[in-house]
């Protein structure tokens, strides 16, 4: 078959580390990511492949107000990949803490609306310094505590010796510490007004162009914040019972999805005070800052008289647990989110767990470390001082602490994936050889016969597989029991952590029981022609088993893509990506059951009706109740539905538009689904693999990208100094690290980008990568000239290497 090309999608999820004022050296290197984005889906906007080989990013890409540069290199990397596969770039997880956390948030909003990075760049250039921070009440006058002069010079002389030449620098030093102490010296609304402003102005007045997430997908960001004074959670043991602790952590959440129903967006201007009171709170750095407040914000809101349209949907969204113990969101403060998490992984490696991708997928978590640790020619084993302890262990220790769980979690996870495939893989023809006398007596018959098909199949199963079946079934109820139990406690507004749903919880184990949903009268399946009531609750509540089974067929016809030159070779990729969109659709009517956003307000009423019953009523009015709930939440999500969508697609759909090998393999997968699940359920955690593909780790720092200058932070960043806060004390220095972030964070993504291809052909085109690096260097630093005008002898540096880069890798 002719046209054919491998498809793979290079999914990214990107970590932003803290780190004071080197957010600007992580403005540089996220900027280029939206840049990459933008080459990425330009280039797949032009449907022929043969037009795409001789395009140019200029002809198809859309007009934006900011200088084209990078984006034209990108696209002709685009084009050089595409001589050997159709690799797509997505972005679609952000996790962010403190300095990370801000950009995380203007880098969320212009993927999720294809906006500008611009003005956030002129804001962090123009007003991301100590004078505009402070104001005049706090700022010291000339001759405040004057005594101290003579002592700031003596300090400037030995720890600014490296900034001798910055008198900017050295102005700002003297008289930040001769202003007001033992108060913050910055002004929250003032850093609040800086965010809004220029997260506003990223769409430009204009409706958003678009979104560079593709249609079906889905961008999760996640920032952490810290509550000063935390909130109650409870925690179950043997004895006591219920103990509680206080939880300072919080991770507030923030989702782009676009599915059958629409998009739904907290990236749009309805939620854009969720996202600046994001942004200051999580970079409320102790004792520079006062703590960030909802009151704040809206008393800024009200200034520039502006709505929040979105503010419930954020509190309940992020706040839920305070609302439960009868808290508010807005009596809380909140601090730097890097102080109990500086290296948000956790949330980006659950996310990564729940996407679900279009093609192949190489799935990368890449963070980005703008002050990396180098290694030690000894360990300093000199006791620390009185005050370099206390500053540690209030601090620096907090926020610097290893990464290594985080990445013990990935390799153990990738070994589980690995542990599966070859599970997968070892028993393929012996399951498939089983099933396949049951579906071909079902490969002519309409929907009707696939559906008695899955039922003989399932019925076969469980004769075959005998005791083992036995602890599979208990694992299933159990983990059925949990999804039902917390969708009850949407409506009722507790989070499964309270003391309150604990009770409650112990209430519905016990109707479990007495409904026979756990108390089964007999061992093994039930016999044949009966309904049980734990098979019914399985059939009405096991959303779980559905959702895996849909994303089992697609892993399937992932699997088919670079057979169909030779096996189905009379099928094109296009008709295989019909199937599979419509296999993604179906999952997408199952995603509001995920999050209870299917039980609408009338019923979520009558739930909450049922409180007096649920909570202080006798066992009898309980169970009653329960009784009540779940029929109601049973007939409201009818998940029968999603089979006979299924069944539909296999019988009709298929037929028409695949060959019978690939209608064969998919009926194979679909009505053989229950041998899968019996084999692998027990080995996963409960938990959905998502993706079923293994997670590379990869890393942005001055330390992994030398093409242009070696040396590392020292050789190329200058804020450094004062624990990262220089640049807020210079131009100069802002200037410079948002140069540097931009240099490096384009060698890194041209590195990632071709990690991804087949190493022959990545070998074979290492002289045009290095030339397409080249060139990126210099289309950013002939963009940046003029703009950065403080920084003059760092371009004859850079010109200087840049010559002698263009000698030894020509463009």
């Amino acid at each position: 078959m002719g046209g054919f090309m491998k498809e793979k999608e290079l999914r990214l999820a990107l970590v932003c580390y803290g780190g004071a004022s080197l957010a600007i050296y992580m403005h540089g290197i996220t900027k280029e990511a939206l840049k990459l984005l933008r080459a990425s889906a330009a280039y797949h906007a032009i449907p022929s492949i043969s037009a795409r080989a001789t395009a140019r990013y200029g002809e198809t890409a859309p007009d934006r107000p900011d200088d084209l540069d990078s984006e034209e290199i990108y696209f002709d990397l685009f084009r050089m990949i595409g001589e050997r596969m159709d690799l797509r770039v997505i972005v679609d997880i952000v996790a962010g803490a403190s300095a990370g956390g801000i950009n995380g948030v203007t880098l969320s909003r212009a993927i999720a609306h294809d906006l500008d990075l611009e003005p956030v760049t002129r804001a962090w250039l123009d007003e991301a310094d100590v004078e505009f921070f402070m104001t005049d009440e706090v700022r010291a006058r000339a001759w405040s505590k004057a005594i101290l002069v003579p002592i700031i010079n003596t300090f400037s002389r030995l720890k600014l010796d490296a900034y001798s030449a910055d008198e900017e620098l050295r102005r700002k030093v003297s008289m930040f510490l001769r202003s007001r102490w033992f108060q913050p010296p910055f002004d929250g609304p003032t850093i609040s007004d800086m965010f809004f402003r220029s997260i506003d102005n990223m769409d430009g007045g204009h409706p958003p162009r678009g979104s560079l997430i593709p249609s079906g997908q889905q961008l999760h960001l996640f920032v952490t914040v810290t509550d000063f004074y935390g909130h109650q959670q409870a925690l179950r043991l043997h004895d006591p019972a219920i103990v509680n602790e206080r939880e300072h952590r919080l991770l507030l959440k923030y989702d782009y999805i676009s599915g059958l129903s629409g998009i739904k967006s907290d990236f749009d201007r309805d939620h854009l005070p969720g996202l600046i009171f994001a942004a200051r709170a999580t970079s409320s750095y102790p004792g520079a800052f006062p703590p960030a407040t909802i009151a704040e914000l809206e008393a800024l809101l009200t200034q520039k008289n502006r709505d929040w349209p979105g503010k419930t949907e954020f509190l309940r969204k992020n706040f839920a647990i305070y609302f439960q113990q009868g808290a508010h969101p807005e009596a809380a403060h909140f601090i730097d989110g890097g102080v109990l998490d500086n290296k948000p992984f956790s949330a980006a490696i659950g996310a990564i767990r729940h996407q679900v991708a279009y093609r192949n997928v190489d799935r990368r978590l890449i963070y980005i470390d703008p002050n990396p640790g180098e290694e030690a020619p000894h360990i300093n084993r000199e006791a620390p001082k009185f005050l370099n302890t206390l500053l540690g262990s209030l601090s620096s220790l907090p926020r610097n602490q290893p990464i290594r769980d985080d990445l013990a979690f990935v390799a153990s996870y990738n070994d589980r994936v690995r542990r599966v495939k070859l599970m997968i893989e070892s028993a393929r023809d012996r399951i498939n050889a089983t099933v396949d006398a049951i579906a071909a007596e079902a490969a002519d018959s309409g929907p009707e016969g696939v559906r008695e098909a899955r039922k003989r199949a399932h019925r076969s199963v469980m004769r075959e597989v005998g005791l083992f079946y036995e602890g599979y079934l208990d694992l299933k109820i159990e983990a059925t029991l949990d999804y039902a139990f917390e969708l009850i406690c949407v409506p009722l507004e507790i989070s499964p952590d309270t003391r309150k749903a604990h009770e409650l919880r112990e209430k519905f184990k016990l109707w479990a029981h007495a409904r026979e949903i756990t108390r089964r009268e007999q061992a093994g399946p039930a016999p044949e022609g009966s309904y049980p009531a734990w098979l019914r609750f399985l059939d009405q509540f096991d959303l779980g088993f559905r959702d895996r089974r849909i994303r089992f067929l697609i892993r399937n016809l992932n699997q088919l893509y670079p057979e169909l030159e030779s096996s189905f070779e009379t099928v094109s990729a296009t008709e295989l990506n019909k199937v599979k969109r419509s296999l993604y659709e179906i999952l997408d009517t199952l995603q509001p059951f995920h999050d209870g956003s299917f039980i609408g307000k009338e019923l979520t009423g009558i739930i909450r009706g049922q409180g007096q019953a649920l909570f202080s009523g006798t066992e009898e009015e309980c169970f009653a109740a329960l009784d009540d709930i779940i029929a109601r939440l049973s007939s409201r999500m009818s998940l029968e539905h999603s089979c006979v969508a299924i069944e539909d697609l296999l019988s009709r759909n298929v037929g028409a538009t695949a060959n019978l090998a690939v209608r064969r393999e998919l009926l194979l997968a679909y009505i053989g689904y229950a041998y899968w699940d019996v084999l692998t359920f027990t080995i996963t955690n409960w938990r959905n693999i998502g993706e079923f593909d293994e997670i590379r780790i990869d890393r942005i720092s001055p330390l992994d990208a030398t093409g242009l200058r070696e040396g590392g932070k020292h050789a190329t960043l200058k804020g450094l100094a004062f624990e990262g806060f220089a640049g807020f004390f210079s131009r100069k220095i802002r200037e410079n690290d948002y140069l540097w972030g931009r240099l490096h964070g384009a060698e890194r993504m041209i590195d990632i980008v071709c990690s991804a291809i087949p190493k022959d052909f990545r070998i074979a085109k290492q002289a045009e990568i290095e030339g397409l690096k080249t060139r990126i260097f210099n289309a950013i630093i002939a963009s940046e000239r003029d703009k950065l005008s403080t920084i003059h002898d760092e371009f004859e540096l850079l010109d200087a290497e840049i010559g002698k880069r263009n000698a030894r890798h020509p463009v």
